[in-house]
């Protein structure tokens, strides 16, 4: 455990240190050329349609991060609240979220999210309160209001992708959260900004 701990900590260094830069050009996004998110959950013959291709260069995928930026709260049952706080910190983004039922915090995570220029995409880390393990996630905007994350190494192989979470934004101040796990809605969950 301690072994897989220290080599995800290095391959985020790594990944820091040599991919991690900021976009420096900002183009307008043809719409017509960018892949969409898959309104379906159906599984095609050839690879996992939950996967959409690779993402167009014309998006400025550190341009789309900033409408996360601020605070969005969620219901996510009878007394369960989801709260997501978002900050911009260098050329990077940083949330901190918990869920909390009746004023009690039960789950709390930080991510730390930044752009890798190789795969025209955001590397996400992941800490949280009740797993000893750090996750990472591979996570793009496809769309101007759609995006969507996976594990790290998934987008290798979208045959494999049993986990997707997709974000669709329907206004500046609400977006719609979704995980979809082996090709099957779990949750769904509407997110209001609050600040």
């Amino acid at each position: 455990m301690k072994i897989l701990c220290l080599t995800l900590t290095i391959v985020f260094c790594l990944i820091c240190s040599t991919g991690l830069l900021a976009q420096t050009t900002q183009t307008k996004s043809n719409q017509s050329n960018v892949p969409q998110v898959p309104t379906t959950q159906t599984k095609s013959s050839q690879s996992n349609a939950l996967i959409p291709p690779a993402t167009s260069s014309k998006i400025s995928q550190i341009d789309l991060m900033k409408i996360w930026i601020g605070t969005w709260k969620a219901e996510m049952g009878k007394d369960i609240i989801s709260t997501m706080e978002c900050k911009s910190i260098y050329n990077a983004f940083e949330f901190h979220s918990t869920i909390e039922t009746k004023g009690k915090v039960i789950v709390d995570w930080k991510n730390l999210v930044g752009y890798d220029k190789s795969s025209d995409r955001m590397i996400e880390s992941e800490v949280m309160n009740n797993n000893s393990e750090m996750t990472l996630y591979s996570f793009w905007f496809s769309s101007p209001t759609k995006c969507q994350k996976i594990i790290l190494g998934d987008d290798d192989n979208p045959d494999k992708v049993k986990i997707v979470y997709t974000y669709e934004f329907k206004s500046p101040d609400n977006f719609i959260s979704t995980e979809i796990r082996n090709n099957k809605t779990i949750n769904s969950y509407s997110f209001q900004k609050v600040k």
